[in-house]
């Protein structure tokens, strides 16, 4: 459950920093259809199950810039908030996969984050995940 939460959480971080950056004209608007794209493909999902997901994640979305605007300098209420949005997400994402496919996404995240956050993620990478051992300096 705490992976879960976890990768959930850092995807909501993701799209605020993409929310943040575009309002100041930065960069330009991420495009999610590959997501969505690769997504279906290695989880065998539906169009339907990815309408739904797609659904789901703008209205966390949405939801996620109104609760920025409405704790700009409340960091800890913010979390909390975004948390529960998290989970909702969750709840209704489980509610449109099979047991397998829901599986299968928890996994694909996993391996996503641990990219975003530089491990190496995937079949025999390991990634870093914070738990003591070094695999070398990274400095030299």
């Amino acid at each position: 459950m705490k992976k879960i939460f976890a990768v959930c959480l850092m995807f909501v971080f993701t799209l605020a920093v993409s929310a943040q950056n575009q309002q100041r004209g930065q960069g330009q608007r991420p495009d999610f259809t590959l997501r969505y794209d690769t997504m279906k493909t290695e989880l065998g999902l539906k169009d339907s199950q990815i309408d739904s997901i797609k659904k789901f994640d703008q209205d966390r979305q949405t939801k996620s810039r109104a609760l920025r605007e409405k704790y700009p300098d409340d960091r800890d209420k913010l979390m909390e908030e975004s948390r529960k949005l998290t989970d909702q997400r969750n709840a209704k994402v489980k509610a449109v996969l099979t047991k397998e496919q829901y599986e299968k996404l928890v996994k694909w995240e996993e391996v996503r984050q641990a990219r975003f956050r530089g491990g190496q993620g995937g079949p025999g990478g390991g990634g870093n995940r914070g738990g003591g051992g070094g695999g070398g300096n990274r400095n030299n």
